[in-house]
């Protein structure tokens, strides 16, 4: 039953995007159709890159838990960007057409970072969406780790205003900046949670000192 939940899930998320821009009267757009079936491809990938799971005892042994919503404020302003998006660029056009050029470019930057996740999530067991330091926790400094402290997060940064660019509306910008102000501030909280509690994280930080962009921040 747990296996099938978990082949079901990333299906059943696609599914509710399906329905939105179905409601929407986008669904017939062909880079719409596009996205679709990018998002999808991703999810699965996500889903079956994050198998290498922890125990039960491993998933139960917090040490420290912060910012307990922040996963599901998320999830809200992903789903509100995707609704407005299609709405603007369906039924009701609020903002003026955007050019095929850069909705596939938003395609394209949504696909890079959705890889990047996938890379990130199979590299590392430890990934969750919500923020928690476990027992027996390592730094974990190996595949994208070895550039940026924090490439989940980068992926998450570029994903969701490229979802809105590659649906066609600049009107979803809006959620997906508060989006972005989200997760920069998450990414902030998880990095002090992880200097305080994370053994030999402060070294690792030393070395590797780009937080999300190399050599900038």
């Amino acid at each position: 039953m747990r296996k099938q939940l978990i082949i079901i899930r990333p299906i059943l998320a696609t599914a509710i995007l399906a329905v939105v821009l179905a409601a929407a009267g986008t669904i017939h757009d062909p880079i719409t159709a596009v996205y679709l079936a990018v998002y999808g491809t991703l999810r699965v990938a996500m889903t079956f890159s994050s198998r290498k799971r922890l125990d039960a005892g491993e998933r139960n042994s917090s040490l420290a838990t912060v910012d307990s919503g922040v996963p599901l404020l998320g999830s809200v302003l992903f789903l509100a960007t995707v609704t407005i998006a299609a709405l603007d660029s369906g039924r009701l056009n609020w903002s003026p057409s955007m050019p095929g050029a850069a909705r596939i470019i938003g395609l394209a930057a949504l696909a890079l970072a959705g890889s990047l996740q996938v890379w990130t999530m199979a590299v590392n067991p430890f990934f969750s969406p919500g923020l928690r330091i476990r027992r027996n926790h390592p730094t974990v400094a190996s595949g994208p780790y070895r550039f940026i402290r924090h490439p989940g997060y980068l992926a998450m940064l570029v994903a969701t205003p490229a979802t809105a660019i590659a649906l066609g509306s600049v009107v979803a910008l809006l959620p997906a900046f508060g989006y972005e102000f989200l997760i920069l501030r998450r990414a902030m909280r998880e990095d002090e949670l992880l200097h305080e509690h994370l053994r030999g994280y402060a070294e690792y930080a030393g070395t590797v000192r780009g937080r999300i962009v190399p050599g900038l921040w």
